[in-house]
């Protein structure tokens, strides 16, 4: 097992800050935040603020279920806001952009 299956706890869990520097570096997330604003409106706060917007929070809580292995929480934050086509499409870059965002922290 991983030590963060063991230790579960000291995993941080990632902020909406996190997410929208990687959504700007052109790498892994800025891939997914494409993807997903390809097939619908997306908003992404500003550096400065503080709360999440709700599709961030959606994102961090589908992060959130990734890392967990939380497979029926995954799908069904997948599925509240894609059909199952483009649920399936967006799969591979989640687990890319989850790795760089727990990276990031």
């Amino acid at each position: 097992p991983h030590w963060r299956d063991l230790w579960p706890d000291l995993v941080p869990d990632p902020s909406a800050a996190a997410l929208r520097r990687l959504a700007l570096d052109g790498g892994d997330m800025a891939r997914l935040i494409q993807h997903l604003r390809d097939l619908r409106p997306v908003r992404l706060g500003g550096v400065e603020d503080p709360d999440p917007t709700p599709d961030e929070a959606w994102l961090l809580a589908l992060f959130a279920a990734h890392r967990r292995g939380d497979g029926a929480s995954y799908a069904f934050l997948l599925l509240s806001r894609l059909d199952r086509s483009r649920a399936s499409s967006v799969h591979f870059l989640v687990c890319r952009a989850a790795l760089a965002l727990e990276v990031a922290g």
